[in-house]
């Protein structure tokens, strides 16, 4: 999706990325009843896994992360951030998730 948006406005003449993207749009993608903020934030983390050199690598094709990426992220336990706390590190584990992502992408 931010992807989508991005490039969109980049065709209207924007040269920066655009930073935000509003909850509508992530309500709009989701089955009725989601809980669109845990989906967002969700995003939010594997952008941000996304943007670490070669950790994602091996799953991603043409920019997007395949599949397995996001069967193993619905299921993974990622702990909420409470505003105006600072934090170091990922709210996830990012070991056991590469190797929940290792052990899927070999059991297909």
């Amino acid at each position: 999706m931010q992807q989508e948006v991005q490039a969109r406005a980049q065709e209207h003449g924007f040269r920066q990325s655009v930073g935000a993207i509003g909850l509508g749009v992530f309500a709009n993608a989701c089955s009725p009843g989601a809980d669109v903020t845990a989906v967002w934030y969700l995003v939010s983390m594997l952008r941000m896994l996304c943007l670490i050199p070669t950790l994602l690598s091996a799953w991603m094709h043409d920019g997007k992360p395949d599949d397995v990426i996001f069967r193993v992220a619905a299921k993974f336990p990622i702990k909420r951030i409470p505003m105006g706390v600072p934090q170091q590190g990922m709210p996830l584990n990012v070991q056991e998730f590469m190797k929940q992502v290792e052990d899927q992408s070999r059991s297909l």
